[in-house]
């Protein structure tokens, strides 16, 4: 399907169709105004003698002071930094106290079974008790044996 859209200009100020849109300033303020030939002329000739006395403004953009730039990426970077520490933080500060409801539940699960068999529950923990690790030997690797992987000769000398 097609479209065809249409649009007109009306003069802003008499509502008769406009022939130029005029932008102007003052004050700081950026204006833009739709105007008829007459009303833009008529505008133009009234603006005329401040014009002729005024001057032009640059737009040209000022150049960045690289070691400001330097400084205000490092400032936007730290505070990101500290951001996703303090997210982190927060993180594992969830996951341990939900670690230690779980740990709660299982205990209290455990002294109620415990307390409907009719036996007394052990609390584990306050025994200190530590289960001994075997002694492991440290692997000796004779003094002559190869080893395990062959490294690549980087010399084109034959032994």
């Amino acid at each position: 399907m097609a479209e065809r859209v249409c649009v007109e200009l009306v003069d802003d100020l008499d509502g008769e169709p406009a022939q130029h849109t005029v932008q102007f300033a003052l004050d700081g303020v950026n204006y833009e105004i739709d105007l008829s030939e007459r009303n833009a002329t008529s505008l133009r000739e009234l603006l005329a003698p401040y014009i002729t006395h005024g001057r032009p403004v640059s737009h040209r953009v000022e150049a960045a002071d690289p070691a400001q730039e330097r400084v205000e990426r490092k400032k936007a970077t730290d505070q990101i930094r500290a951001v996703a520490q303090r997210s982190k933080e927060q993180h594992r500060a969830r996951l341990e106290a939900a670690a230690a409801a779980r740990e709660a539940e299982v205990k209290r699960v455990a002294e109620e079974r415990a307390a409907a068999r009719g036996e007394i529950p052990l609390d584990v923990s306050a025994l200190n008790l530590e289960v001994a690790k075997p002694a492991q030997e440290p692997v000796r690797q004779e003094e002559n044996s190869k080893p395990a992987v062959s490294l690549p000769r980087f010399s084109s000398a034959s032994n």
